[in-house]
C-alpha cells in the first residue's frame, strides 16, 4: 500500500458521556473488535502453534478496516481483511470479500472501458480492504454499475507494516507493527475516488488531536 489521499474534513468531534457516538467514534471501536477477532480467528485455523506464530507475524503487516454503509434504506456495519487466506474458511464469510481478479461491479470508465483493479497477485486493489469493501456494497446495492441516489460509506481503516526484531547477533527473533495508518494506498485511491463517479458517497475517519474526524477524500 502507498501514499494516502487528499482529505477535506467533514464532520468530527468525540461525544462526551451520555451523547450519542459519532459514526467514526463507533467505527474506531469497531476496527480495534475487528483486529482482534482476526486475531483470534487465525489462531483458531492454525494447525499448530508454528503456523499460529508465523500468520501472526504477517497479520503484524496487514490492514484491517471497519465500515458503515447507508444505502436503500438500508444502514449496514460490514469489517474487512487483506488476507482472507489467513483465515479458516468458516471465519472468511464474515468479512467483505470483493471480486475476483480485475474485474468489478462498479460503473465503466469515462470512455466507456471497464474498470478494472490492478494486477492480479496480492497487491492487487481488489485484495485490498477497500476495494472488498467498495465491490461489496455495489454488488448487493448497485444496478449497472451506479448505486442508489444517496449512499454512502464511511471507513475506518487500520494499515499497518511490520519492522523486524533482532536479536543482539542480527538474526531475527519476531516482528513489531509500525504505527498503524488511516489512509488508503494509491491503488486504493483510484479505486475510491472511481467509486464516487459511479454515484457513491464515501468517507474517511481519521485522528486528530486524538478525535475523529469523518472526512471526504478530495479526488481529481
Amino acid at each position: 500500500m502507498g501514499n494516502s489521499v487528499n482529505t477535506t474534513v467533514s464532520t468530527g468531534g468525540v461525544a462526551p458521556p451520555g451523547v450519542i457516538k459519532s459514526d467514526c467514534d463507533e467505527l474506531k471501536e469497531d476496527v480495534e473488535k475487528a483486529d482482534a477477532q482476526v486475531q483470534r480467528d487465525i489462531k483458531k485455523g492454525s494447525a499448530n502453534k508454528k503456523t499460529e506464530k508465523r500468520k501472526l507475524d504477517a497479520h503484524k503487516a496487514s490492514t484491517v478496516t471497519s465500515s458503515k454503509s447507508s444505502c436503500g434504506g438500508t444502514v449496514q456495519k460490514q469489517k474487512a481483511y487483506s488476507s482472507l487466506s489467513r483465515l479458516p474458511k468458516s471465519a472468511q464469510k464474515n468479512y467483505a470479500q470483493g471480486t475476483k481478479g480485475k474485474k468489478s461491479n462498479m460503473c465503466p470508465k469515462a470512455n466507456g472501458k471497464p474498470f478494472k483493479h490492478s494486477p492480479d497477485n496480492f497487491r492487487s486493489s481488489c485484495n485490498h480492504t477497500e476495494g472488498r469493501l467498495i465491490e461489496d456494497l455495489f454488488k448487493k446495492q448497485g444496478s449497472g454499475g451506479t448505486v442508489p441516489s444517496g449512499c454512502e460509506l464511511t471507513m475506518k481503516i487500520k494499515w499497518r507494516q511490520r519492522t523486524a526484531v533482532k536479536t543482539a547477533k542480527g538474526n531475527i527473533k519476531g516482528y513489531k507493527s509500525r504505527p498503524a495508518r488511516e489512509g488508503p494506498c494509491a491503488q486504493c485511491e483510484k479505486v475510491i475516488c472511481h467509486a464516487k463517479k459511479c454515484g457513491l458517497k464515501i468517507f474517511l475517519c481519521v485522528t486528530k488531536k486524538d478525535k475523529q474526524e469523518k472526512q471526504e477524500p478530495d479526488c481529481v
